[in-house]
Parts: C-alpha cells; sequence; structure tokens
C-alpha cells in the first residue's frame, strides 16, 4: 500500500535516534492481558519508567502509569497495539514533540527537493501550450480522470499515456501524460487532473535515504532546541546515521536554510539526489501552429 502518512513513523525514528542523547535506552518487551489502555509486561532489559515509548508496528504511545504485581504499564492510548512483542524506549522527547518535529523536517525537505514522498490525492488544473504531453515535477501515482481544456466531460482514457512508472522504465523523474490523438493541452484553458502524486518506491514506501535525511533534520532540530536541552548545545554524536557533527547555533541554522542549506551535509547530499526535475515548457505557440499546420506533430508534440 502507498505511505500516505509522515515519511518516517515515530518508531523508524526512534530506532534511528538510538542509541543518543535523546534515546540511550531500548529494549524488547512482551505485552500480554490487555485491558483497556493497560497492559501486563515482562523481559525488559531496563526498569520501565513513566514517559518511556512503546512501540509496536508502525504505532507509538506513552507510558503514563507502571503496577506491580503484577508488572502492568497504561498507555496514552493503546488502540492498534495488542499482546504480543513490543519494543521500548528511554527517550528523553516525547511523541507529540516527535511527531512535530518530524513534520517540520518534511516540510523542510519538501521545500529544498520540490517534491513529495507520500501519496497525496488531489486535482491539479494546469495551463497547457498548444502541446500533447504536460510534465510535472512532482511523480505520477495514477490518475482517475482528465477534463481537458475546461471542459465538463470526462477525457476518454484511452486518448492519454500516463507515465507513472517506479521500474523498469523509471518515470519518477520524467513524470508527463502524453495525448495520443490530435487533441492539445490549450493555452489559456485549464485542464483538470484528478489523481494522486508522490515519490514513492516500488513497493509504496517512501524512499530510506529520505527516512534518512528527516531523521537527521529531527535530531539536528532537538539538539539546538532550548526546551529539549539540559546542558550545553550537543556539538556532536553517533548513532546508526554515523556521526553527525552540530557545530552550529539555532541562528546559524536558519541562515544555512535560508542559503538553500540544511546545515547539515548528508542531508544537503540527499536533497541533491531527489530534487525535482527542470520544468519542460510548451513550444512557442506560433512555431506550435506552425508544425500542426504541416502535420509535424506528431514528430515534436
Amino acid at each position: 500500500m502507498d505511505n500516505s502518512g509522515n515519511y518516517i513513523t515515530i518508531p523508524e525514528l526512534l530506532d534511528k535516534l538510538y542509541p543518543s542523547p535523546y534515546a540511550p535506552y531500548k529494549s524488547k518487551i512482551t505485552l500480554s492481558n490487555k485491558t483497556g489502555s493497560t497492559f501486563e509486561y515482562a523481559n525488559s532489559t531496563f526498569a520501565l519508567a513513566a514517559y518511556d515509548i512503546i512501540c509496536q508496528g508502525e504505532y507509538a504511545s506513552t507510558v503514563i502509569s507502571l503496577g506491580t504485581g503484577p508488572d502492568t504499564l497504561t498507555l496514552g492510548d493503546a488502540t492498534d497495539f495488542v499482546d504480543g512483542l513490543a519494543t521500548v524506549y528511554r527517550s528523553t522527547v516525547d511523541v507529540q514533540t516527535l511527531t512535530a518535529k518530524t513534520l517540520a523536517a518534511m516540510q523542510i525537505f519538501d521545500k529544498h527537493t520540490g517534491q513529495w514522498f507520500n501519496k497525496r490525492e488531489l486535482i491539479v488544473n494546469i495551463e497547457g501550450a498548444y502541446t500533447r504531453m504536460v510534465h510535472f515535477p512532482v511523480p505520477i501515482i495514477e490518475v482517475n480522470s482528465i477534463k481537458l481544456n475546461d471542459e465538463t466531460d470526462v477525457f476518454d482514457a484511452a486518448s492519454y499515456i500516463v507515465y507513472a512508472s517506479r521500474t523498469l522504465p523509471d518515470d519518477r523523474n520524467n513524470p508527463k501524460i502524453k495525448i495520443k490523438t490530435y487533441d492539445r493541452f490549450l493555452k489559456e484553458k485549464l485542464t483538470a487532473i484528478d489523481g494522486a502524486w508522490g515519490y514513492l518506491e516500488p513497493d509504496g514506501s517512501t524512499p530510506v535515504l529520505v527516512k534518512n535525511a528527516i531523521a537527521r533534520l529531527v535530531m539536528m532540530d532537538i539538539s539546538t532546541d532550548p526546551t529539549q536541552l539540559t546542558t550545553s548545545p550537543v556539538k556532536s554524536e553517533k548513532t546508526d546515521l554515523h556521526e553527525i557533527q552540530y557545530a552550529v547555533s539555532a541562528t546559524s541554522i536558519a541562515s544555512e536554510q535560508n542559503s538553500g542549506r540544511t546545515g547539515d551535509a548528508e542531508v544537503d547530499r540527499i536533497i541533491q539526489l531527489y530534487k525535482a526535475p527542470l520544468s519542460i515548457g510548451g513550444t512557442d505557440v506560433a512555431y506550435a501552429n506552425f508544425c500542426d499546420r504541416y502535420n509535424w506533430g506528431d514528430y515534436y508534440g
């Protein structure tokens, strides 16, 4: 199924933050005998405490209280949790803060790349240029319908081709729609395209490198957030994402972002890999009319 949510889940994010000052401890535990939001638990390698984060699958929830005889934990929201294996993290940052910082990091990454990395359903209204083809900066996942050139009727699906392959050929770096007939996407007319867009892998997931970039941005945000610091800002740390240097202040980070960089060289490298393709303009109107007059549309359209 195509990912329509955050680029990285809280469990995935915590796994990338571990081990660091913000997620120093991790353990597998077994949940059993669910009653409302309360579970019995066993097999943790460290003593649980309130505000630890329990993860199961793509879901995460905070421990709000603990009990003994037998050992029990109560989650803030256990709706999606079931009896079975789970992971617990000792984290200095709560689920709500991690979620908010993830969304902020996604916005930064979208701004720098010019596209997005989940499935978003919307109607795109695009003006043509007397050509048989229109290009998009974001890959096409699917097209439900097209209403061509301000028409109210749906354009025949057999009359156009949607370039949306994620394998071979890979159309994600050149997403486009091409009309197979002699119709054109007209200038000063809006074509309404109802569909879904987003840069996703063939299995529907967000690319791993994008997840790594979001995790690095979140960690950098936490490391310079005065509300998350009990001592001086962290200069560097090591995680499974390799070593990250933070010899920057919040002010310098803002300056880097305004200059077109994030403040993290690895994230900037990933951004370059996933930047949206350059927009391809239509042919000049007079040139298009000239081509049509001599039936060159099939060669240049």
